[in-house]
This record gives structure tokens, C-alpha cells and sequence, in this order.
């Protein structure tokens, strides 16, 4: 009699402890942090004939940031678009993407980067407004080409 209420106890004790545990798991997911806003803008050069391109700063739509590293997910499909929009049949541009979560950080980048391309002497330097190219939303890893 005393091992079957001692084993009732320790079974009762284990079902608490359970539950317990499972509402503390609630609670974390409950308060999972929303996607934070992640700003971009893109840089492209032709190195042939010194022709610079940059685009405003812009919202990526449905961007993703790694959990670990920060680092944007897919950010090579953002610079594969502008690499898409700006190549002719002779030449295809080289082009990157810098992204930032804090807008004021980003625009002290792209400040920083218009100076010294302007500095440089290039030849050309566009700048592409919101209307002229827009980022597309990457999920997954589907490909722009």
C-alpha cells in the first residue's frame, strides 16, 4: 500500500512539473520579437569605363535577418535584381547591397559612399530614385535570372 501512494505522489509531483514546463514554453513564443524593418540600398560598379550607380535607401519588403550573424538573408538575390536592372550586352555591372536596421546608420553609409565615389573622379555616377528601381520581396531561394 505505501510503495502504490508513493507512487501515486511522485506521479502527481511529475504532472505538476510537466505543466509547468509547458506554460513557461508558452510564454517564450508569446513573446517572440516582430521582424524588425530592414533598410537597404545598392552600389553597383563598372569597372571598365568608371561608372558608379547607387539607389535610394529603401525598405526591403519581407526581409529576414540571420538569428546568429545579423546578416540579411538572400542578400545576393537583392544584388542579383540590381545586377539584372543595370546590365546592357556588353557589360553587367558589380553590385552589392548594404542593409541596416537603423535607417540614420545606413544614410550616414550611403553619404559616406557618394563622397568618395564623387571624390574619386568617376567618370559617372547615377543615382536611382524609388520610381526608377525597386527591390522585390526573396523568399526562399528563388533566383531572379
Amino acid at each position: 500500500m505505501r510503495y502504490i501512494k508513493t507512487l501515486a505522489l511522485l506521479l502527481g509531483c511529475f504532472m505538476l512539473c510537466s505543466l509547468s514546463v509547458e506554460a513557461k514554453k508558452e510564454k517564450k513564443t508569446a513573446k517572440e520579437k516582430p521582424a524588425p524593418v530592414v533598410y537597404a540600398f545598392g552600389h553597383a560598379t563598372q569597372f571598365t569605363d568608371t561608372v558608379i550607380t547607387m539607389t535610394a535607401i529603401q525598405v526591403l519588403p519581407g526581409a529576414e535577418l540571420e538569428n546568429k550573424s545579423k546578416f540579411l538573408k538572400y542578400r545576393a538575390y537583392y544584388a542579383e535584381q540590381l545586377q539584372a536592372h543595370l546590365a546592357t550586352e556588353k557589360e553587367v555591372p558589380t553590385c552589392c547591397i548594404f542593409f541596416d536596421t537603423n535607417k540614420t546608420k545606413l544614410e550616414k553609409k550611403f553619404v559616406k559612399l557618394r563622397r568618395k565615389a564623387q571624390a574619386r573622379g568617376a567618370k559617372f555616377y547615377k543615382e536611382l530614385s524609388k520610381e526608377d528601381f525597386q527591390f522585390m520581396n526573396v523568399t526562399g531561394a528563388e533566383s531572379v535570372q
